[in-house]
């Protein structure tokens, strides 16, 4: 999960420094903005992953307790 969170990360970061290059800023500028966009978005797409990863987890255990529901279901039904 981090390494994915990672290569986001540095994605957005040679995005950020080159598109504050060709905007005309200063190097430290660009590198500066560049670092606070690249530790962003590393936090932002860790807590995407998490919830992704949550989100799948629940549908599985879901998945798997249905089973078991509609059984009693039906039995409740025949009665």
């Amino acid at each position: 999960m981090r390494d994915l969170a990672l290569i986001v990360s540095v994605i957005t970061f040679f995005a950020m420094a080159l598109v504050g290059m060709a905007c005309g800023q200063t190097v430290f500028s660009c590198s500066i903005r560049a670092i606070l966009g690249a530790i962003v978005a590393y936090v932002a797409a860790s807590m995407a992953i998490k919830l992704a990863v949550d989100v799948m987890i629940k549908a599985i255990v879901e998945g798997k307790e249905s089973p078991m529901e509609e059984g009693k279901e039906n039995n409740e039904q025949t009665e």
